[in-house]
């Protein structure tokens, strides 16, 4: 055994499950495709916007708040109807969650030298009201320093830990594929990749120089999105915002690929993942698609989180991973939103691949699609964890 805890993924959520391993004096290895400067991953780069409740900023600027109007909010977009079996434990983390956001949180977060700005946002606000769905007041702190400032931190203790032998890093290693031993998820396989001096942001190689292998107690997958696959972002573009671009910008680094979602290699994560009952989470953390299109009036949050929600569900289904895993559960941030509006298009999407005269929708046809399976494998998403993430 190489260590006790492996972790895939060297950005803000690597990071923090590291610090918590070496804070509790447990051995851990962080795995990452990137080189060495891109520690910390798209997090480097976001506002640093923090979710607290009854803070002393809200406090000062008149917001009246509490534990149980956060609850009532998260009850509200989360709307957990599987409480003894799908919900039972995403409930129970979510209550913790909002009872740490109104308790040590903050004092924790100043241990580690992180601090706000007097002002607070106000993110996901939702339709406005305490009994409705999304934030009805403003909680959206914002870190001196903003994500680096989340960030640094954060990759200090990383380091400090590898000084006191306590933390690897793996970079350069891009992990294929989980170990799994007796139902368990036990270590990583995959490639090592050539070395690349790359700076942050810019895109590294992905030439092959060798194979690795990794055995622990237990591993933690903290990986990204599909944010700079074009292709994938093409094939389920919203069809209301008319035919995709034929250049975009990419508001995420390279590596932001999509590999965790459709893609072969992965598919011994998810059989993992269903045989494991564990639940996969997605939320946005970085620009959406729509800020290709525009950047005003707050639409690439406001539409962008809900299309991205969208093109995530339908990779996973047009993929083939939710016919291939039947017991898969994934929980799909923002409500899934577009999801559940498009699932009628998506479904014709994939009757018009037949179509000698619409080629454009032939790869929806690449797996086989019974008639329905789009609207099962969503409500399957739904009753497994269909929640809005505050």
């Amino acid at each position: 055994m190489d260590c006790d805890v492996i972790v895939i993924g060297a950005g803000l959520s690597g990071l923090v499950a590291a610090h918590e391993l070496a804070a509790a004096d447990r051995s851990v290895i962080i795995v990452d495709a990137e080189p060495a400067g891109s520690i910390g991953g798209q997090a480097y780069w976001s506002f640093g916007g923090l979710f607290l409740v009854d803070s002393p900023q809200q406090r000062r600027l008149g917001v009246h708040d509490s534990v149980e109007l956060a609850w009532s909010d998260w009850l509200g977009s989360a709307q957990f109807d599987r409480l003894d079996d799908e919900d039972a434990w995403a409930v129970r983390w979510a209550r913790a969650y909002v009872e740490f956001a109104a308790g040590e949180k903050r004092a924790w977060l100043a241990g580690l030298g992180i601090t706000f700005l007097p002002t607070v946002g106000w993110a996901e606000r939702g339709d406005l009201r305490a009994d409705g769905h999304g934030n009805s007041v403003p909680r959206f702190h914002v870190a001196w320093g903003t994500g680096t400032g989340v960030v640094e931190p954060f990759v200090d203790h990383a380091r400090k830990a590898a000084r006191d032998g306590l933390l690897t890093f793996y970079h350069r290693h891009q992990v294929d594929e989980l170990v799994i031993e007796e139902g368990a998820a036990r270590g990583v396989r995959g490639t090592v990749l050539a070395d690349d001096t790359s700076a942050r942001g810019v895109a590294s190689n992905r030439d092959a120089v060798g194979e690795f292998e990794l055995t622990a107690q237990a591993v933690v997958v903290t990986t990204g999105g599909i944010g700079a696959n074009h292709d994938i972002v093409r094939r389920y573009w919203p069809e209301r915002l008319g035919t995709p671009p034929a250049e975009m910008v990419t508001g995420v680094p390279a590596y932001v690929d999509g590999r965790m979602l459709d893609e072969p290699d992965f598919r011994p994560f998810w059989k993992a993942v269903e045989e494991l009952g564990a639940v996969v989470f997605f939320h946005q953390c970085s620009a959406t698609v729509v800020e290709a299109r525009t950047q005003r009036y707050g639409l690439p949050n406001t539409i962008g989180n809900l299309t991205d929600r969208a093109i995530t569900f339908g990779t996973l289904v047009f993929g083939g991973v939710m016919d291939e895993f039947p017991d898969l559960k994934i929980c799909l941030g923002h409500a899934g939103g577009y999801t559940a509006f498009g699932i009628a298009r998506m479904d014709k999407g994939w009757r018009a691949g037949a179509m000698e005269n619409m080629p454009e929708f032939e790869d929806a046809r690449a797996v086989p699609q019974p008639e329905g399976a789009v609207e099962r494998a969503a409500v399957r998403a739904a009753t497994s964890c269909w929640v809005e993430a505050i």
